[in-house]
Order: C-alpha cells, then structure tokens, then sequence
C-alpha cells in the first residue's frame, strides 16, 4: 500500500489580502498532509457469497471467515485476496469475483464495508486427459471425475492409464477430501489394479491394492504418510532368464506404512535458476504380510546462478533397503538411465543376469551441472532451450552376505562415471533432455549407451 499526499489551502480572509494590481501573482502558502492509508480504520461488517448451489455453507464459511477479523484497509484487501485464493482453491468454482462496497442496513458505520463473493460452480462430471513424467517412467491417462461428491469439496475419480516405459497398464478409483479448515490437510483413498512389464528385468506384475493417505504441511515441508496394501503376482518370464529372477515368481502379500517428507525452495521446479530441494522417503513392510524390510531414500538437489544466465547444480540421491525377509526383485531399486546415470542403458547399472537388471538394495548417485542459454538464441526461446554439460556417478549394490563397511568400500570403489554435453528442452509436464554421453568407468556387466541419449522426465539428477 501507499500514501495519499491532501493538499489543503490556508486563505487569508479577504479584508487581509494584499491590495495588489497583478493579484495572479499572489502566492498563497499551501500546507501538505499526508495520510497513512495501511493503518487506515476499516472492518468487515458482512460477508456475502452467492451462487452456492451443491456446496454447503459450512465449508465455504470457514474460508471467508477471518475477513471478519480485518481492522484496518491493508488487512481488508489482503484477507479479501486470500480468501478469494481458498475459495478457488476448493477446485468447485470456475470463478470466484469480489465485490467491496460500503456497509448498508441498520447499524452501518462509515468506516465498514461489506464484502459480496460471486462463485459459479463448475459441473459435476468431468472428463480429464494428463500426462505425468516421473524420474524413470512417465503416464498418459484418461480420468472421469464426480466433483463435490457430498457438498464439501470431495472427489472421486475414476482413472485409468498406461506407464511408460513399462508398457503398463492401471485403473484406479480414487477418493479426495480436503480439511475444511486447512485446505492444505488433505485425505486420499485408493484402490485399483496395475499390470507392468518389466522388460528390462524379464518379468510381468500384477498389483491389486488399496492405500489411504494423509497429506499435511509443517515447518519442515510437506509430509504424506500412508498405509498400503497390496497382493503383487510376478510371472510371464522370456526363455532366457535364469533362476536369479525365476525364483521370484508367484504370490506376495505386501502390507507397508511409507512416510515422505518434501521440501522444496527453488524458483522453478522444472528449471531452476537458484534454490534447494530435499525428498527423504521411509518405509517399512512387514504390518502383515510376508514381505519385511526397511527402507529409506534421499533426494537433494542445490542450484545455484553463478553469473549471468550461467547457472549451476548438484544433486545427490542415496537409498537403503535392510531385508528381513529375502527381498523381492520388484521392491528393489534400480539405476542408469537418461535421467539419473547418463550414457548408461535404462537400469542398465548394478547387478545384471543374463542381460536382465536385477535390482539392488543400497546404491548413491550425484550430478554436477553447468547450464545457460543456448548464446546465438535470442528471446523468449532461450527460456525453454538451453545448453548444458554434466559429470554423473554412482553406484548400485546387494548386501547379500557382506558386512556393513565392506559395502560402503563396495560403494565408493566400484562406482561408475560418465560425463557430456546436451540440449534440455522445458515442457509443461517436465523436461526434456538430448544429450551426447561418454562412459568413463563401468563394471563390466554393466549396460553402455555412449553417443546420443534421449530423456524425458521431471526429476533428473
């Protein structure tokens, strides 16, 4: 906000005014004032919203309520602007426009105002078509969507999409509901069916399962914690792979409680120009079942602009899986890629069988990034299209019967390294990245892509 400057004129009565031939050039003193607009008196004395038709009043009262509590002409316009946010951010309104005008009725005073809210409810049915790209896999899916099941912002969604690049294939029906008094506390149901093919590591999964999940914010980030449940079948094996992986066939019943907790400080989560971001995921199964482990995993990424346009990053992802029970090939982790170990073939690191990946159970991984905008563009294009050189390395082991610091020696020694030079490209849905690779260090079951790399994903190390 800012200030008024009044401007208020001190006449001379007219029996003291100088007797003067050119009166127009009488110079009367003028006093200024200046008037403080932020801390200026105003209060809310009534809240309006109308157009409500199948949401209820209770939900919408809760987010309009703290106008009430407004008491001067900079908090009316910030309470107004927020709660036009909370209002649209119900997702049940395609619009939501804000009346101000002066306090009418009995027992209006002149410094209150009343506040009118025009919404326009979106239609109950919705048809939907997305896409998604993770850090090794991407989705396109087609959804219909019941909006406002009971009144009060529920949703529930009925999805079904293919995975790439596991060709599979998933239906789920989902449930939505958001905490009337903090939007950001969120409750999400699921249950579904997913069939992958996993033919990087030779085999076919069915999953059926059900989760429920609690989504709320903290000083820290945003935390999800969830319980899921899910009966995994692993078959359709090709005549060439062995018994390392034959001998997960069959049935599993995994029953797991999965806490994440993210933060996230950069500018852009596509393209950052500055900032950091951190992700650390922890798991156990074991809550029934016949699947037990520990498991935990971190994400950090640091980006920094170095000068000018040139801008630059690291990355460091670490996880680890402690198996009670022998651990199963499809609860593993898996690295090499595009988008995490350039210049190595997808899940093309760390243990192999007969040209199948079969998975590990601790692995670390970094990326060193110099990025600027491609130098004979000009525009709004260098935006999107950037250059960029990079140096990726990490690692990927079983504990099998080996001790902990014979792992960690594990890790550090035998770790792979590569390094080159691409083009990134910003979509909406991620990013992607065309790049030349250079293999400087492998092992020597390890799957190779020297040469040119294509990747599409969100999350690249």
């Amino acid at each position: 906000m800012g200030t008024v400057h009044a401007k208020e004129s001190d006449v001379t009565p007219p029996s003291y005014i100088p007797q003067h031939k050119d009166v127009e050039n009488i110079v009367v003193p003028v006093v200024r004032k200046v008037v403080a607009i932020d801390d200026l008196e105003l209060k809310i004395q009534r809240v309006k919203v109308t157009g409500l038709c199948k949401t209820k009043s209770d939900i919408v009262v809760e987010q309009v309520k703290p106008l009430l509590l407004a008491n001067s002409l900079k908090d009316v316009f910030m309470e107004v602007h927020e709660a036009q946010q909370k209002l649209q951010s119900l997702e049940v309104f395609s619009t939501v426009e804000v009346l101000l005008d002066t306090a009418k009725g009995s027992g209006a005073k002149r410094n209150h105002l009343d506040v009118t809210f025009y919404v326009r409810e979106k239609g109950r049915m919705h048809l939907g078509v997305s896409a998604h790209a993770g850090t090794q896999a991407g989705d396109a899916s087609l959804s219909l969507s019941i909006r406002n099941v009971f009144g009060r912002a529920e949703q529930l969604k009925l999805t079904s999409a293919t995975t790439l690049p596991h060709f599979g294939h998933s239906q789920q029906l989902e449930f939505l509901k958001k905490y009337h008094a903090d939007l950001n506390k969120r409750l999400f149901l699921s249950v579904g069916h997913t069939k992958n093919d996993h033919l990087l590591s030779g085999f076919r999964e069915n999953v059926t399962g059900s989760l429920a999940q609690i989504q709320f914010p903290s000083w820290l980030g945003d935390h999800k914690l969830f319980w899921s449940v899910h009966w995994r079948e692993i078959f359709g094996f090709p005549n060439d792979v062995s018994m390392l992986v034959r001998k997960h066939a069959g049935h599993s019943l995994k029953s797991s409680i999965t806490h994440s907790l993210e933060a996230d400080g950069r500018d852009d989560p596509i393209d950052p120009y500055e900032g950091c971001y951190a992700r650390i995921v922890q798991e156990f199964a074991g809550i029934g079942g016949d699947i037990v482990f520990g498991k935990a995993e971190l994400h950090t990424a640091i980006y920094a602009q170095l000068w000018n346009d040139l801008v630059g990053s690291f990355t460091f992802w670490t996880g680890i899986m402690r198996p009670i029970t022998p651990s199963k090939i499809n609860d593993r982790f898996y690295l090499g890629g595009a988008t995490t170990l350039r210049g190595f073939g997808m899940w093309g690191m760390g243990p192999q069988d007969s040209g199948y990946s079969l998975g590990g159970e601790v692995y670390w991984a970094t990326g060193w990034h110099l990025y600027h905008p491609l130098p004979f563009l000009q525009g709004q294009i260098n935006q999107y299209l950037k250059t960029h050189i990079f140096l990726t390395a990490g690692n990927l082991l079983n504990y099998d019967a080996l001790s902990s610091g014979e792992v960690m020696k594990g890790l550090l020694q035998q770790c792979r390294l590569s390094y080159g030079f691409g083009l990134l490209l910003r979509l909406g849905i991620g990013r992607v990245e065309l790049n030349y690779c250079v293999p400087i260090k492998a092992h020597p079951t390890d799957k190779l892509q020297p040469g040119l790399q294509f990747g599409v994903g969100l999350e690249f190390l």
